[in-house]
Order: structure tokens, then C-alpha cells, then sequence
């Protein structure tokens, strides 16, 4: 089976969409578009192609896809088990910065996930970056995590506490 991608709109990819080559090529576009993080996040791609990338086979964890202009303009990460409903990374591409992509995908990471408060995590250097969205969406602040990832460095959680 091949995923046909428009020119614009929403892509849901979870276990049901593909067969596992297809999920596998498709995993490495959307790394492709998130590879940015690895300088946020040490060993990132390992997470993500032992994590994610399984995660899409085994059915728990999905992706959102923004298409615009026939490019992906923004992702969503989610993981979605019955112990945890999580955003994982919601990244938009440069260009199609400021035009609402980020809250699209998180009104629907949630209708996916089930839930309005579902877990998220951001590092310090780019809370500001989400702090408009999270105060809108009525995130609550749960922790914060000193050097989880990064030396000197902080991962605060909202929604709830990282398992």
C-alpha cells in the first residue's frame, strides 16, 4: 500500500495506515523534518528510530502530518498507551512558522490522544516558544526535570509527570 500525500491538509499515521515498509519510509521523512531536535536531545535519533519507529508498527505511537504546498510544514509526535497519552514533539518547519500550524496539531493531538490534557514536555530554551499555546490550552505546569537531557539544561512537564 502507498500513501498518496496532497498538496495541503492532514495526514494521520498510525499502524493501520501501511505496511511496515511503507511506515518505515515514511518514519525516515518525518525524521528527516525533526532531525533539528538531535542538538536539544542527546541520542534523539536513537530514540526515535527504536522508539517511534516501532512504536508506529506496534501501534503505540502515531504522527500528524501538516502538508502545505506539497511539503511537510509541521509534525506531531504522539504516544498513545493506556498508561500514557503523550505529545512527544509537535516541530513546524521554518517557512510555515507563526501561521497556526503548531495549535492546529495540538487541538489534534488531542482529539487522537482522547483527552484535552494530555502529557507534554519542553526544554527550557524553547518554553517561550510554547508557552502561548500551553496557557491557552489551559496546560498545567507539573515539573521540572535539572539535566534529564542536557547538562545544566531543564525539561518541564505540563499535564502530569514523566514515567
Amino acid at each position: 500500500m502507498k500513501i498518496q500525500l496532497s498538496d495541503n491538509g492532514s495526514l494521520i499515521i498510525d499502524h493501520n495506515s501501511a505496511d511496515p515498509h511503507a511506515l518505515a519510509e515514511i518514519s525516515s521523512n518525518v525524521f528527516r523534518e525533526v532531525s533539528r531536535l538531535e542538538s536539544s536531545y542527546p541520542n534523539f535519533r536513537s530514540w526515535f528510530f527504536d522508539n517511534v519507529a516501532t512504536g508506529l508498527v506496534d501501534g503505540s505511537r502515531s504522527f500528524i502530518i501538516e502538508l502545505r504546498y506539497g511539503k511537510i510544514a509541521g509534525v506531531a509526535i504522539l504516544k498513545n498507551t493506556p498508561q500514557e497519552k503523550k505529545i512527544c514533539t509537535i516541530s513546524i518547519s521554518e517557512e510555515f512558522r507563526s501561521k497556526g500550524l503548531g495549535f492546529r496539531l495540538f487541538e489534534k493531538s488531542m482529539l487522537l490522544l482522547g483527552t484535552d490534557k494530555p502529557l507534554a514536555t519542553v526544554s527550557d530554551d524553547r518554553i517561550l516558544e510554547f508557552e502561548k499555546i500551553f496557557n491557552y490550552l489551559n496546560y498545567e505546569f507539573s515539573a521540572e526535570y535539572r539535566g534529564l537531557y542536557l547538562p545544566k539544561k531543564s525539561e518541564f512537564s505540563f499535564n502530569g509527570i514523566l514515567q
